[in-house]
């Protein structure tokens, strides 16, 4: 397992600082490529807690902080397919003194093997409204206790059809700035890849050039 494995696992185990754990936040946030990692890491967490292969607190805390659905499922999957190789095994056989053959060594596969449905990350919308302003009427959201992607569901303002979406923090700066964004329906949705670390927020929605909407927001654990 590499370092960038041990830190993914950590994360959706709990493990890491708060720095630490709003730094991979904020990279699942702006890589694509990242975030399909942290899917990834998801999906070898779940399915080496249905085989059995965690450590007792690994194993409580994964009962902690995945719903019953996902462990089910993994479960049903560790039950219909053999082990997942994890690397390549690299066996160098000496030959002539001076030439090494290469051999991978791969676990047989299951007759019939099923086809692996590896357990999505779950996605949580949050409906914001505009005219909300910090203090203690700012609109609050309770921050789930499992890893999830988001979806920041609005109202479209006007008819127009190619909105932009910024969202910043105070202290953080910008986190997102998305473009092309057509309402369906009368709504926008942003997605984002992760939820938001505790804190307040700022939706800035543009039409063109102006500004034509606010929506200030609170993360809370």
């Amino acid at each position: 397992m590499t370092f960038l494995d041990r830190q993914l696992r950590a994360f959706l185990l709990g493990q890491l600082s708060s720095e630490e754990h709003a730094a991979i936040e904020a990279r699942a946030f702006e890589d694509d490529d990242f975030a399909a990692q942290l899917e990834d890491a998801q999906a070898d967490l779940l399915d080496d807690w249905a085989r059995g292969q965690l450590t007792p607190s690994d194993t409580a805390r994964v009962v902690e902080r995945f719903p019953l659905h996902q462990r089910q499922l993994a479960q049903a999957l560790a039950k219909r397919s053999s082990p997942k190789p994890r690397r390549n095994l690299i066996l160098p056989i000496a030959l002539a003194a001076s030439l090494f053959l290469v051999a991978y060594l791969w676990k047989r596969p299951s007759p019939n093997p099923v086809p692996e449905q590896i357990p999505q990350m779950a996605t949580v919308t949050w409906t914001l409204h505009s005219g909300i302003s910090r203090g203690a009427t700012i609109q609050s959201f309770q921050r789930p206790s499992t890893p999830a992607k988001l979806q920041l569901s609005i109202p479209a303002p006007t008819s127009s059809a190619n909105y932009r979406a910024v969202l910043e923090s105070p202290g953080r700066g910008q986190l997102l700035d998305t473009s092309n964004l057509n309402a369906e329906e009368g709504r926008l949705v942003i997605p984002l890849a992760a939820i938001p670390a505790p804190g307040d927020y700022d939706l800035l929605l543009y039409s063109g050039q102006q500004l034509i909407a606010t929506y200030a927001f609170r993360v809370q654990y």
